[in-house]
């Protein structure tokens, strides 16, 4: 057959009749050459022929039509779980989507579409801000298209602060970040967790009093366990600061900080004043601690973050045999103590200086920092993402207690840690210029640290304020499906005066006649006016309120609207009241709920 420039290139499945081909946008070239596009068929071998204007074909040829990717959608980093599609050409019914060496569940659309759910494969390049795996299409005969990189999500855990965030004193398994590291891989089952920890002993927050940030970097330690050994430096802003990987990947911060700021050896002095120690906390617990949390929730935009508090150390239970020894390993003057002295008992005294002002700094530290994350919180209007964890010690937890879930000291003096001697080599190697770091402190830092019980109470905190916070999801696919909360003016609002249910609630016969129909079905009703009810009309409270429907996944709220309140008195029109209204409509639109017809 010679070609002609009015022939045309036709594509036809191996297996189908002649009604199924398509014809190609075919370029005469010769009487012995045409040209011709692809079409975009279904991927595997095809026949094609060549067709003259009287109909004529011609012999039969073979093509293999390859697939190839062309992009992924979504773009953006996937989940393992999720659902994506690959969009391309040359796909056929059977296909396989193939992650690195996996395979993945998938569902064939089109020549062009292929659906498949998202895998971590087995072999995957470890990346904490997202790892970068290939995917591919194979043809159920074999023939395989381009390769193409997609990123997977994954969960990175960074750890910030001091020697408590560090887990002073315990193996890697038991510190409470590993506990909350745990529960994040049971979590996010499938997804690559990844966890960083710039945390260590004796780390300060490195803010001094004028408000500029303490910007020495001394000569670093390099002898392992680093983190043991009691040093301010690198100082938390300067950790925060450090970190240079993607910090939108970072999605949880752990942070202790302050208590080394305050110190040790200023909070039990007998001659600093309970004023001093006040001004102490407040300046860092509080002042400070605001100012770090600040730079931490502006560099890490999408982080949720939790502040730790701290425990009390000592308490009436609290053996006095040793509790001398102990208050001087951890730098405490014990001489200046009531009944001190430089062995190792200490008098009733003494020990309940050490209790008042453990207690002291436990309760208004607690406060401080409650109230920097507050403020904080506050300045991220409608997205608050710090949250505070205070673990719960009692008595009975304290040092030398009946069961102690803090590290002290034994009989014979002797730590109770087991990592004891790797510290100690740790501590001999620290450069002479490192002036931060105590020599006498440094071997017996353990002391006074959150022991296993300790640091199980501590994850037990976080995991608790994380589960609080976590939003419900509901399985309601249905179109329309409306998911929320009704409230009643009166029954919310409360100081509800010239109404209907004013009257209702006030007037002595009706409360008796309900209450005496009730008895006849053995109920005890009684009538009783709202007072203030929950003040549902104040927005601090109503954000509160619209926040537990958002936490429970509920995308509907309606409301109703008091004519008492908005008319107290005709003619004249409560204007702060309906702007209030208009500002929870507008507040709750932004939740994404919608008002039910």
């Amino acid at each position: 057959m010679r070609f002609t420039a009015n022939d045309v290139v036709l594509v036809t499945p191996t297996t189908a009749v002649l009604r199924d081909q398509v014809a190609c946008v075919t370029t005469f070239v010769s009487d012995k050459e045409l040209r011709f596009t692809v079409p975009a068929a279904l991927g595997g071998q095809r026949r094609i022929h060549v067709q003259q204007v009287d109909g004529t074909l011609s012999n039969p040829a073979t093509l293999l039509i390859t697939p190839v990717i062309a992009l992924v959608e979504p773009s953006a980093r996937l989940r393992p779980g999720s659902e994506a599609v690959i969009v391309g050409s040359g796909f056929a019914p059977g296909c396989m989507v193939r992650i690195n060496d996996q395979d993945a569940p998938t569902q064939f659309i089109d020549g062009g579409h292929a659906g498949f759910t998202v895998l971590r494969p087995n072999s995957v390049q470890p990346n904490a801000g997202g790892e970068h795996v290939t995917v591919q299409i194979l043809l159920p005969t074999g023939e395989a298209s381009n390769q193409m990189t997609i990123e997977l999500e994954t969960f990175h855990l960074l750890v910030l602060g001091d020697s408590v965030a560090l887990g002073q004193g315990l193996p890697e398994h038991e510190k409470f970040h590993a506990h909350v590291e745990r529960w994040v891989r049971g979590q996010e089952t499938g997804i690559g967790v990844y966890k960083t920890v710039f945390a260590h002993s004796g780390a300060i927050i490195g803010i001094r009093d004028d408000g500029t940030l303490v910007d020495d970097i001394p000569e670093p330690l390099t002898q392992a366990p680093i983190g043991e050994v009691p040093a301010d430096f690198p100082t938390i802003v300067q950790q925060c600061d450090s970190f240079a990987d993607r910090t939108e990947t970072v999605d949880l911060i752990l942070i202790s900080a302050s208590i080394n700021d305050v110190n040790i050896r200023r909070l039990f002095n007998p001659l600093l004043s309970e004023q001093d120690v006040f001004d102490l906390i407040e300046r860092h617990c509080y002042s400070n601690m605001r100012t770090l949390l600040d730079r931490v929730v502006t560099k890490f935009r999408k982080a949720r973050v939790v502040l730790t508090g701290y425990y009390p150390m000592f308490s009436e239970e609290s053996d006095l045999t040793l509790l001398g020894a102990v208050a001087a390993f951890m730098g405490a003057n014990v001489v200046g103590l009531p009944g001190g002295v430089a062995g190792t008992a200490l008098s009733l005294a003494g020990r309940a200086k050490l209790i008042e002002r453990s207690t002291l700094f436990l309760k208004h530290s607690g406060i401080a920092l409650q109230n920097a994350v507050d403020e904080v919180n506050g300045a991220l209007g409608d997205e608050p993402r710090v949250l505070f964890a205070q673990p719960e010690f009692d008595k009975s937890h304290t040092i030398l207690a009946s069961d102690p879930w803090i590290f002290g000291i034994n009989s014979d003096l002797s730590l109770q840690d087991s990592i004891s001697a790797e510290r100690g080599v740790a501590c001999a190697s620290v450069p002479s210029s490192r002036g931060d770091v105590s020599a006498s402190i440094c071997p017996k830092a353990s002391v006074g640290h959150p022991n296993a019980k300790g640091a199980g109470a501590y994850a037990e905190a976080i995991i608790t304020q994380l589960i609080k916070r976590q939003p419900i999801t509901w399985n309601l696919t249905a179109e329309g499906f409306l998911w929320g909360v009704v409230t009643a003016a009166p029954q919310v609002e409360g100081s509800l005066t010239s109404n209907d249910w004013d009257v209702f609630s006030n007037t002595p016969e009706i409360a008796r006649r309900v209450h005496t129909n009730g008895t006849i079905e053995n109920a005890n009703i009684q009538i009783v006016p709202p007072g203030e009810a929950v003040r549902h009309w104040d927005p601090d409270v109503f954000r509160a309120d619209l926040a537990r429907a958002k936490v429970l996944g509920m995308n509907a709220y309606r409301l109703s609207l008091e004519w008492s309140r908005i008319q107290p008195q005709p003619p004249a029109w409560a204007t702060e009241y309906i702007a209030a209204r208009q500002l929870i409509c507008e507040r709750t639109g932004r939740t994404g709920a919608q008002a039910p017809e």
